[in-house]
């Protein structure tokens, strides 16, 4: 957090671009509870002044099998 308040013009910069186009934000954290984007999607809400939705993409579980 107290990083992402350092960072005023690339916030600016991402509420621009969303306002013009769809927009989507990626990380490479496994579990979305421990994810940083949900605090800049809040952040760029706060800049642009509105509600934005925040959906957590997911890769299926995999499961190891052996060869024959």
């Amino acid at each position: 957090m107290a990083y992402l308040k350092t960072q005023d013009k690339a916030i600016e910069e991402l509420a621009d671009l969303i306002e013009r186009e769809r927009c989507c934000l990626l990380c490479f954290e496994a579990d979305p509870n421990f994810c940083h984007r949900s605090y800049v999607a809040q952040s760029v809400a706060t800049q642009i002044g509105v509600s934005l939705l925040i959906a957590h993409l997911k890769v299926p579980t995999l499961a190891r099998v052996a060869s024959r």
